[in-house]
């Protein structure tokens, strides 16, 4: 599988890290300092200094033949339009992207070729719920 990742800040790496080591990634940062920790981190991985929403560096990249493009910036304006070209100037069959705010979730469309929107806040809300909830259930028998 072919995954590019837009964003290679932290969370970028984490992924990287998370990841199977017969995926093939390409990481665009537009950070210097960034991409030469991830380069140091994962040798293996092709890492470049640019802009998520650059068509000629998407191009270089062959944004064609990826499987998936995770737009993870965080800039959600970044995060759009980076979806919108992928998904429509380069055919790209997924797109995941990170909405940073959760009021801007409703612009993560398919219109707006976005196929799956993860919303970090809601994500850290729900987990934190559902760890409340356990606890007051594990009260109520003890």
């Amino acid at each position: 599988m072919k995954v590019l990742i837009i964003g290679g800040g932290e969370l970028g790496g984490h992924v990287l890290q998370a990841l199977p080591r017969t995926t093939e990634c390409c990481v665009i940062e537009i950070d210097e300092e960034k991409c030469r920790i991830l380069q140091e981190k994962f040798p293996d991985v092709t890492i470049l200094q640019g802009s998520g929403s650059d068509v000629a560096l998407l191009e270089s990249v062959e944004c064609e033949q990826m499987d998936v493009v995770l737009a993870m910036s965080n800039r959600d304006e970044v995060n759009l339009v980076v979806a919108t070209i992928c998904k429509f100037d380069f055919g790209v069959s997924q797109v995941i992207a990170r909405a940073n705010e959760s009021e801007h979730r409703w612009l993560f469309t398919a219109e707006n070729g976005v196929d799956a929107t993860i919303v970090q806040t809601d994500l850290i809300v729900q987990g934190m719920i559902q760890r409340l909830q356990e606890i007051m259930t594990a009260a109520q028998f003890d």
